[in-house]
């Protein structure tokens, strides 16, 4: 089993400058977060808004992936503003296609899901950065599993079958938890092994939404009651 990378300062040096980084993320974690609700709220409550963004919803959908490509393959090598200005118009774009979507939910099973959503990913997190098994190998499995829902939701789209859509909720949760205590983990593993900088931070910062915004959607097919 693999462990932690070595830590060559003191045990206090080491937790700080874990501290440190992890204020760092989950900074970023919070504004893109909070980006994405402000969006999301204005959309859903402005008709003329609303209206547009359900117009095009496909291209909401899509545009989110351009920055995120460009942050996956060139998110440590851009200047560190870019790396932020990516993330943070990733954010707002995915704000505009959380905006259509939650349009159609009452306010009350939108709430609850964002409350249950907020509680399972912070104990995750909790879990993934005190204990001490390292998660490393969690992270293929993990994969593995993401891949699989991917195609059997694919699949779904053609057979349309109610009881292939609750499988797929109810695996996509256990998947995204598994993913918030790695991922959370993964924001230890790095700063301990000295790659804590600006637009490593940023990219933690994704992982870490991308994991709230899957649950949150998976959850929200749950709880959510249409208006």
């Amino acid at each position: 089993m693999n462990s932690f990378p070595s830590y060559s300062g003191p045990v206090s040096s080491a937790d700080s400058v874990a501290a440190e980084f992890a204020g760092k993320v989950y900074g970023w974690l919070a504004a893109g977060l909070l980006a994405s609700a402000v969006t999301a709220y204005q959309v859903s409550h402005n008709a003329s808004l609303l209206n547009s963004a359900g117009t095009h919803i496909e291209l909401w959908l899509i545009l989110p992936f351009v920055p995120l490509l460009v942050l996956s393959f060139a998110g440590q090598r851009v200047p560190a503003v870019v790396a932020i200005a990516l993330y943070l118009g990733f954010c707002f774009i995915e704000g505009m296609s959380l905006g259509v979507i939650v349009s159609y939910y009452t306010t009350a099973s939108v709430t609850l899901a964002l409350v249950t959503t907020g509680g399972l990913f912070a104990a995750m997190a909790v879990v993934g950065t005190v204990i001490k098994r390292d998660l490393t190998s969690l992270g293929g499995f993990l994969f593995v599993a993401l891949i699989g829902l991917i195609v059997a939701s694919l699949a779904n789209l053609f057979f349309a079958s109610t009881t292939l859509m609750w499988a797929i909720t109810y695996l996509g949760i256990a998947i995204f938890l598994g993913f918030s205590a790695y991922d959370a983990q993964r924001v230890k593993r790095i700063a301990l092994s000295g790659g804590a900088s600006t637009n490593m931070a940023v990219m933690c910062a994704v992982k870490l939404y991308l994991d709230i915004l899957n649950l949150f959607l998976f959850l929200l097919r749950i709880f959510g009651r249409q208006r």
